[in-house]
């Protein structure tokens, strides 16, 4: 059983909120996966606008999209412990082409500082930053 029909048993009421989102995962050409992202809700040029998550998940669950930007788990392989930039290679060849509902969250290589002050500007509410030799690990860490 994949885990979108685990989910779907059981937590029904989280399955009905993203059933577009749900619907789009069970497509992706793999058995089993765990893929950390996010949910956002785009506006027409792309950008997450925080403050249309609410109304979205309530009435227009269909104008949302689920950002992906790291895999932790493939078919039986566990890839935590993987270098970041490999990671990133192996989500994208699962999640690819990424336009719709199921996004990727390309890799930007180079100065994080500059990055965030980038999106600051652009008024965005965070970023995902990782060194890319780093392993996979929960939560804020130096890496």
């Amino acid at each position: 059983m994949g885990w979108c029909s685990r989910i779907l048993k059981e937590r029904p009421h989280w399955s009905k909120r993203y059933r577009p989102v749900i619907g789009a995962v069970e497509k992706l050409p793999a058995k089993s996966f765990i893929i950390d992202g996010e949910m956002i809700a785009p506006d027409p040029d792309g950008r997450p606008n925080f403050h249309e998550m609410h109304s979205r998940m309530a009435w227009n669950t269909e104008l949302l999209a689920f950002v992906t930007f790291d895999i932790l788990h493939l078919d039986g392989r566990e890839l935590r412990s993987l270098p970041a930039v490999q990671r990133k290679d192996i989500l994208w060849e699962l999640v690819r082409p990424a336009t719709d509902i199921i996004q990727y969250s390309h890799r930007v290589e180079g100065g994080g500082a500059e990055f965030y002050a980038a999106a600051d500007k652009m008024g965005l509410e965070g970023m995902v930053s990782k060194r890319k030799n780093s392993p996979y690990r929960s939560g804020k860490t130096e890496a």
